[in-house]
């Protein structure tokens, strides 16, 4: 997308984590929001931790407290390093102050099996993948990574709630390359727009743990720079970026 002609005949769905954490540890096509152009956010999700249900961990304050006293007891799977998860894992620690073992999985499909055969403590996923394992009483979640409580998670406090100032989210847009003309954009806006709207995929989405979440292109791209910013610091600090 980053190389082709601004003609609107190319255009990309990604997760926004391609652009604000892969684009700074990885030799890419683009760096920055500035070099594409984003015209609408649609859906988003916010990661959560989770235990299974043997666990002897009720709450995320206990399993904070077993890591604070235990430095490196406690082992975390998240989909992969320097994913969303693995960097709201980071965050969380580094405002608890407490130091957990990151353990990187390929995806949900490994890092699920391990936690529920009981060779990491707890695992990092979205909401969409921990509902039928905590329907089927399989796992049991902590807390939750985003600004407010999940509603199909109403008794799992924020992390913000209980003091740890973390909710990096997950957000699915679409953009298409730097100059592609404005009618062409707002075009492609309109009917992403519409469709999002609709109340069927709204409870299509709200039924797997997403958030319908619209953002329009200019606040977008302006919310992408300020995550942008938010991960340039943490990937710093885990030693991800060096510059």
């Amino acid at each position: 997308m980053a190389r082709s002609q601004p003609d609107g005949y190319t255009v990309v769905l990604t997760p926004h984590s391609a652009l604000v954490i892969a684009a700074q540890i990885n030799d890419l096509a683009y760096k920055t929001p500035d070099d594409y152009d984003p015209f609408i956010n649609l859906v988003a999700y916010y990661p959560m931790i989770a235990v299974r249900t043997e666990s002897p961990y009720q709450s995320i304050q206990e399993l904070i407290a077993d890591a604070r006293a235990n430095p490196g007891k406690i082992r975390v799977g998240s989909p992969g390093e320097g994913t969303s998860s693995h960097l709201n894992l980071e965050e969380l620690m580094h405002r608890a102050g407490v130091k957990m073992i990151h353990v990187p999985y390929a995806g949900w499909g490994q890092s699920s099996p391990s936690l529920l055969g009981g060779h990491i403590e707890a695992l990092v996923a979205q909401p969409g993948e921990l509902k039928g394992q905590v329907d089927g009483k399989r796992m049991r979640v902590l807390v939750a990574f985003q600004p407010q409580r999940h509603p199909v998670f109403p008794d799992v406090p924020t992390a913000k709630e209980l003091g740890w100032d973390v909710a990096n989210g997950v957000w699915y847009l679409l953009m298409a390359p730097k100059k592609t003309p404005p009618q062409v954009v707002k075009y492609l806006h309109d009917a992403a727009k519409a469709a999002i709207e609709d109340p069927q995929f709204a409870g299509t989405m709200a039924a797997r743990g997403i958030d319908v979440d619209y953002r329009p292109g200019e606040a977008l791209r302006a919310d992408l720079w300020r995550e942008y910013r938010v991960h340039t610091d943490i990937l710093r600090r885990i030693g991800m970026l060096k510059q």
